[in-house]
């Protein structure tokens, strides 16, 4: 049997905020033109490509702080 442990240092997921540049269901729930939701950045880039969102700046911040 081992006696190390899993690492448990693992660095929060990045997130970042998004304003809708229109309607959109994310994660089952449907949201308005304009409004904001906070992703990981995998789905930031996912909706940039969509169109769902526009390219101006969002910030960043780590899981949890947002």
């Amino acid at each position: 049997m081992s006696t190390t442990k899993p690492e448990t240092t693992a660095k929060p997921a990045e997130t970042v905020k998004v304003k809708l540049g229109k309607p959109h269901t994310h994660e089952g729930k449907d949201y308005d033109k304009d409004a904001e939701l906070t992703v990981d950045k995998a789905t930031d880039e996912w909706l940039r490509k969509a169109g769902v969102v526009g390219t101006e700046q969002t910030s960043a911040a780590p899981a949890g702080q947002a």
